[in-house]
This record gives C-alpha cells, structure tokens and sequence, in this order.
C-alpha cells in the first residue's frame, strides 16, 4: 500500500474491485469512525488478528489426536493396554485390586517340542490359572501364520480354578531348521490384558537333499566333472535309493554312483541314514546353458513304533511322506527339489535339478573385444582403411574339420582365418574395413555389422562375431565445410 493513502480508501477500491458483499463493507467501515489514524489501523490489525485466531481454532478442532509414534495399524492395541494400565492404577489405588481377575500361566509360556516332522502338525495345551478374586475371560488374539488356537475352554474361570488353551501349528513343508510360533490369549485381568503363548523347536526332515540342486556351471567342451549330493533321513533308521533316472535327452552325459554316509557326516547332519550320490557329467554333447531333472526312487526300510515327541502326529507311512496332494500352508510356496511323488513301483520320488553352462567351443579375444557385444571398430576413414587382429581359440578335444569366413555385413567388410604356428587351436581372425569403402555407421543394437564363421564346431554350423563401427569420408567432409565458408 503506497505510504500517506488513507487505508479507506485501499479497502474500498478492493471493494469495489472484488465486488465484496455489503456486510464486509459495514463491519470493516466501522475503523472510519476512529478519527484517529493510528487507532484505525490498530483496530483494523485486531480485526485480521481475530479472524486468523478464528480459523486456527476452527481447524484445531476438527484435527483429532493421536498417540506420537503410534501407527494406525497398532493403535487400537496401544488404547487396549494404556486403558489396561489405567485400570490397574484405579484399582491399586482403591485397594480393589484383590477382588479383580488375575491371570497365571501354570508352568512355562514357551513349550519346547524338540523335533518334528515337515508337513505335519502338532499341539500344545497351555493351563492358565486365576489367582484374582473376580472371574476370568479369556478371549482368541492373534496368531502368526503356521499357527492358531484351536480351543479355548472356560472362557470365564471362577477365582482360585483353571482354564485350558490348546495351541495347534503346522511345520510347514519348507526344510528350515529351526521353528517358532506364537498366539496371543486376551483377558479382563488390568494388569495383564495379553498373555504371549510360543511353541519352538526344530524341524526333523524324514528326506532331505543336500544341496538341492546339482550346478555344473561354465563347463569348458569336452570337459568332465563330478558334483555330490547328499541324501539323508532325520526319522528313518534306514531307506534305500533303489533306481535313478535322468531326462532322456541328458542319458549319454550323467553317469552316477552311489555310497552310505560315513558316520561322522550322518552326526553332524543329524541324520539316521543317508547317502552320498557322485553325478559325473561329460559336456561333449552339451553346449551353452542346459538344465534337466535327475530322479531319485527312494524305500524306506523300517519305521520307528513312535515319534521322539509324544504331542507330535505319528510319523507317516511312505505315502503321507509325499508332500504332492497335502496342502500347502497359507503363504507357503513349495522348495525346487522338495517336491515327492509315489510312483507306480511305490517308490518316493526325490527330483534334484541339474543346471549348468558349456561355453562356446570357439571363443575370441582382442584389446578392442567385449565378449559380451562384439568387436568395436571405433571410426574408420574411407581413405585410410582399416584393419584389425583378433585371435580365436577352439575349446575342447575336438578339433574342426570345416572353418572358413561366410556371410560378413556390410558386405564391404573382409576377413581371414590363420592358424597359430606355435599354438594348437589358436588362429588369427583378421577384419578388415578396405579403402574407397562407401560411408556406412553399423554401431547400434539395432543394426550392426558382423563376420558369420562357417563351422562344424557349432549346432547351427555358424559362429557369428558381431561388428560395429562407422565408415566416414573426410575429404567429403572438407569440401563442404570449403562451400560453407566460401
């Protein structure tokens, strides 16, 4: 506002600007009896003041509060135990708090089931006792995801009696180790309205494998390898591997043997029984990546009378071993190489997964080489030409019959194969980017050049190089830039 302008008269220009309605001109008008200018502007700052007081305390009280640091999934829960808390308090102070409910659990609230089978379930009884002078109710809480709580017997459990809670889990078919689960039982009693119930123990495999997948990675051609697993049992005293098969396409490849445990790795797996299998594999009649299934026909010999744990389900037959038909917990998926199935001769069918790679048996490298893209021949003039070396390996026993240049793009580019001399195996691959070559740029991934090597060392009887680079014309270039300048 422009300094010696009565505030007036800002005020009704605005108003008649805005076209303000005619209550706003009368309550602000009121500052125009105040003769005295500085007491009109103190009266119209009151007036702003008080509207934005106004509207703070609108806003203010229609924000709610909550507890800091509370999220909103857990606040109904912080509101249960802070009223819990506040409770007890009332009644600590009254003196009211031998006539209210109190909760005991009898023993202890973790229960330590030792082993137990995959796939299998298993129950608990906790006793909870009243030692308040009011009734106790227990109510279901929450529960983690294998387990839950089945019953809850006397909801209402006079003073001095007990009530029981049965927690019933499932191990899951995941080969894990270790397991724990836990519920929460609520109550009325306001200094304890939870009580945290845990199971935890360990997870006994009647079949595991070790590992679960043979990996025969970056194998060289014609290269053999030998790679072990180990299949064992924490329940049966003893079972045989009476057959094993492989994928039809991988049975000139995979040989196998197989051997019993010794007994110090049957102590430290914690096994029974169990056994070493050696899968030996020839790459010869593989190349790049390739996977396949080996299977593995399993009898158990004997079964105990008995599990360890008295509160665990009675080990399964062979059959219910199949974890094929169960099914799966809530939120589970099954291992690779876990899956079991019967089959026709009443064998436990145990899949191991093969993987592995065979590298190309013709390999190059050069300083202007990435094995992943190609070879990089940068900017080359038409006028100089271009020529560069790259040496070529061929990998394994086998030695080519055929190898010869075929098919190059662009069609200008050249190139030769040269044995080593002093090098089996080893040749010299030679591109050349001639002179008087016409301007081209093949350096995309979607287009660029290659030199196509016609081979009996390859499937396809083709190993392709690809190439990128640019051909350019600088005295085209300078006799422009002469018309540019002229």
């Amino acid at each position: 506002m422009a300094k010696g302008v009565p505030l007036g008269f800002g005020l009704r220009q605005v108003r008649r600007m805005t076209g303000m309605a005619e209550p706003f001109r009368i309550r602000i008008g009121a500052s125009s009896m105040i003769h005295d200018p500085f007491l009109r502007r103190l009266s119209v700052a009151a007036g702003i003041l008080l509207l934005i007081g106004g509207s703070v305390y609108a806003l203010v009280s229609s924000v709610s509060l909550h507890p800091f640091g509370v999220p909103e999934p857990l606040r109904d829960e912080f509101k249960r135990k802070t009223e819990a808390i506040k409770a007890a308090a009332a009644a600590i102070e009254k003196g009211e708090l031998e006539r209210l409910p109190r909760a005991r659990i009898v023993g202890s609230a973790e229960f330590q089931f030792g082993y137990m089978d995959p796939s299998s379930q298993a129950t608990h009884t906790f006793v909870i006792e009243n030692v308040g002078g009011g009734d106790l109710v227990l109510e279901s809480g929450e529960t983690t995801c294998k387990c839950t709580l089945s019953e809850v017997g006397q909801r209402a459990i006079a003073p001095g009696e007990r009530g029981e809670v049965t927690l019933i889990w499932n191990s899951g078919s995941k080969q894990q180790s270790t397991f724990a689960q836990t519920a929460i039982v609520r109550t009325n009693d306001p200094t304890q309205p939870e009580l945290q119930l845990r199971v935890a123990g360990k997870i006994r495999a009647k079949l595991r494998t070790d590992p679960d997948e043979l990996s025969f990675s970056s194998m060289a051609p014609d290269e053999t390898r030998e790679v072990r697993a180990r299949v064992f049992s924490q329940v049966w005293p003893e079972f045989d591997i009476e057959s094993i098969d492989v994928d039809q396409q991988h049975e000139g490849s995979l040989k196998w043997s197989v051997l019993p445990l010794d007994a110090e790795s049957l102590q430290k797996l914690e096994a029974k029984s169990g056994y070493v299998v050696t899968v030996t594999l020839t790459s010869g009649q593989l190349q790049g990546p390739f996977q396949g299934v080996l299977r593995l026909g399993i009898r158990p010999t004997e079964l105990p009378d008995e599990p360890e744990n008295a509160e665990t389900v009675a080990i399964a037959t062979v059959e219910d071993a199949a974890i094929a038909g169960r099914p799966e917990p809530e939120g589970e998926e099954a291992e690779p190489g876990q899956i079991d199935q019967i089959n026709e001769d009443g064998l436990l069918v145990r899949e191991l997964m093969i993987r592995g790679n065979v590298v190309d048996r013709i390999a190059f490298f050069g300083s202007n080489l990435d094995d992943r893209t190609g070879l990089d021949m940068g900017v080359v003039d038409t006028v100089d030409g271009y020529e560069t070396k790259v040496i070529m390996r061929i990998r394994g026993d086998r030695q080519p019959e055929r190898l010869a240049i075929g098919k190059r793009h662009p069609e200008f580019l050249e190139a030769s194969i040269e044995p080593m001399s002093n090098r089996k195996g080893f040749y010299t691959l030679t591109v050349r980017v001639p002179r008087g070559s016409p301007v081209d740029v093949f350096n995309t991934d979607a287009y660029h050049g290659f030199v196509a090597i016609d081979t009996d060392l390859s499937e396809t009887g083709l190993r392709v190089l690809p190439v990128y680079g640019a051909v350019t014309d600088r005295t085209r270039s300078l006799s422009q830039v002469d018309q540019k300048s002229q």
